[in-house]
């Protein structure tokens, strides 16, 4: 069995933590000039403190969605407490002007705003009347892509995930040798995006639904256990990697 690896929260946390057990909390970072946010749940289990090191479980929502949707409807925070170990639900960025004015959170990965990639355009048709350019994409060079097809916030997705797993670890006390990564869809090809280019970061990764555009699959540093739960039917994001959009 490997053995814990306490991270930095294990002796920082014992002193400072106002960490409710069993209750979740909205919470946030600030990742360069953005505010990000987060879900936090931390088990109700009655053997936990802030000295002994838990797992780590990342959960990421799917497209139009939001971190408190994928709490509620995972039922996620009842698996938390049964298996106890910390369970967090981030936001992606929504700063898609939508005609309702809610903006449409999502995921920049596996090549969502990098079309055409090296594979070709990530998207089958013309897209460009969808409304699917987020401000973000917007203001690069070159702006959004011709055909609509960049269908994704265009910020630092990974870049997020990395510092919150930073400060998750500062902050909390977390076993670094059983952090894992889970979602759903558009989440879930954040999910392939993380196990490839944070790998040593995490221990397994459990996509749903999800995958990554054509051209843009790379090599891991390192291996990551993987468990891909996908439908044969899925004609959005088929099993077999084509593109659906």
């Amino acid at each position: 069995m490997v053995p814990a690896a306490p991270s930095v929260g294990c002796v920082y946390a014992r002193r400072t933590s106002t960490v409710t057990n069993g209750s979740a909390v909205s919470r946030s970072i600030l990742v360069g000039n953005i505010t990000r946010t987060y879900w936090l749940y931390v088990p109700s289990r009655e053997d936990f403190n802030a000295s002994r090191p838990l797992p780590l479980v990342l959960n990421f929502h799917g497209w139009k969605s939001d971190g408190q949707w994928q709490m509620t409807n995972t039922n996620g925070n009842a698996i938390a407490n049964e298996s106890g170990f910390i369970h967090v639900y981030p936001d992606g960025m929504d700063d898609n002007p939508t005609p309702d004015g809610t903006g449409w959170r999502s995921w920049n990965a596996g090549g969502s705003s990098l079309s055409p990639g090296p594979a070709g355009p990530i998207c089958d048709g013309d897209h460009s009347g969808d409304g699917l350019c987020y401000s973000s994409c917007a203001r690069r060079a070159g702006g959004c892509d011709a055909l609509g097809c960049d269908w994704t916030s265009c910020v630092d997705d990974l870049g997020f995930v990395e510092m919150l797993l930073d400060h998750l670890e500062e902050t909390l006390c977390v076993d670094r040798n059983r952090v894992y990564a889970t979602g759903f869809s558009n989440g879930a090809m954040l999910v392939y995006t993380l196990g490839m280019s944070l790998s040593r970061r995490f221990a397994a990764i459990a996509p749903v639904e999800g995958g990554i555009h054509p051209g843009f699959l790379v090599q891991p540093a390192v291996p990551v256990s993987l468990l891909d739960i996908h439908g044969t039917q899925d004609l959005t994001l088929p099993i077999n990697g084509t593109d659906g959009m």
